[in-house]
């Protein structure tokens, strides 16, 4: 857990930590057990952020393996997360699309937690980006008010908004996040 309690600090910070994580579990001979996962799909994460897909897709590919044996839904999750975002960072909004659907599949076992707002923005942003914007829109009007006041949310918005050819749109869609006003 040593690098993904540390996901809130520099991406230079957590890269350390969970490279720290994985050679300290390597030299006990973990190096593939579900217990690293937390570390292997936060460095994968990073990698991604930082625009480093090849090596975010190597991370990630471990943290496959290393989950192989095992069911956790938690860390599943994030491992469709993961790789939704690196879709995204491609330009591969329906593979994008397909993941983020994925991960609000197994959200919807483990119940409402901090990580809703971002999937299900990011799920309706990939729509819009691969041709539709009907349907994330359509997406946005079953959202609760709380969901939809999210700065998740107010993101998603624009990006369905441009996608649409509406920069005005997705300029007023971002008002509240650029004021934060949205949590």
């Amino acid at each position: 857990e040593l690098g993904f309690a540390s996901k809130f600090r520099s991406f230079a910070t957590v890269r350390s930590r969970c490279e720290e994580a994985v050679a300290l579990a390597e030299r006990h001979g973990w190096g593939m057990e579900p217990m690293i996962s937390p570390a292997l799909v936060t460095l994968a994460s990073i990698m991604i952020w930082t625009g480093e897909f090849d090596e975010g897709e190597r991370w990630l590919e471990r943290t496959e393996r290393a989950l192989q044996s095992d069911a956790a839904h938690a860390m599943r999750l994030l491992l469709h997360i993961v790789t939704g975002m690196l879709h995204a960072g491609r330009g591969h909004h329906q593979d994008a699309h397909d993941e983020f659907t994925a991960a609000l599949h197994i959200q919807s076992w483990l119940g409402p937690n901090t990580l809703l707002s971002m999937v299900t923005s990011w799920k309706l942003a990939s729509q819009a980006r691969a041709g539709m914007p009907d349907a994330a829109r359509a997406g946005l009007a079953t959202l609760s008010d709380e969901q939809a006041g999210s700065g998740e949310v107010h993101n998603a918005r624009a990006v369905i908004a441009l996608a649409e050819g509406d920069p005005g749109a997705a300029l007023e869609a971002l008002h509240d996040v650029l004021d934060r006003i949205a949590p």
